[in-house]
């Protein structure tokens, strides 16, 4: 089972490796607050995060679930959700 800490950090991991220079130049961490939107993914990169965060944290994430998300808090607590 994989505690918040984890999850926040491969995340960051998980995000930092799909944000241009750019973004990652005005980003200095992210909260749950931030939206997916405000982080300037596009739809593919969203596509990608969804299958590395699967791979990442060996869990499955059905695409309903994935669809509804908009924060970054709420990513951290649907992985939490599905790792227990």
């Amino acid at each position: 089972m994989l505690d918040e800490r984890e999850v926040r950090a491969g995340l960051q991991k998980l995000l930092n490796e799909r944000l241009t220079t750019r973004q990652l130049a005005t980003k200095e961490g992210f909260d749950d607050n931030d939206t997916l939107n405000s982080l300037e993914l596009d739809s593919l990169d969203k596509v990608e995060l969804w299958m590395a965060t699967e791979d990442y944290f060996k869990i499955k994430l059905e695409e309903n679930d994935v669809m509804k998300l908009t924060t970054v808090g709420e990513l951290v607590y649907l992985v939490l959700s599905k790792s227990s």
